[in-house]
């Protein structure tokens, strides 16, 4: 809980790097965690690494129950991201 907390917190707070980190190490203590997979999903698309980000949302949408939202709305943003010419 405490480094999903942070992780969110640093995300917030612009700290894409270190809210990766954060969200890993939440990510490495709960593997199958989808919220926390989606977490750490959301702050590589903030830092700009839409592959793993991509990556990580699509194991989270695998993991969670149909009606949890958030992964899909975040590789949505994705998708966007990609398609835009400045990234």
């Amino acid at each position: 809980m405490y480094h999903n907390g942070s992780g969110y917190c640093l995300a917030k707070l612009g700290r894409y790097e270190n809210s990766v980190k954060e969200h890993g190490r939440a990510d490495e203590l709960e593997l199958d965690n989808y919220e926390h997979l989606n977490d750490l999903g959301y702050s590589l698309l903030e830092a700009g690494k839409l592959d793993e980000a991509e990556e990580v949302l699509k194991r989270s949408i695998s993991l969670a129950p149909p009606d949890y939202e958030f992964p899909y709305n975040n590789l949505s943003e994705l998708k966007r991201k990609e398609t835009k010419p400045d990234g």
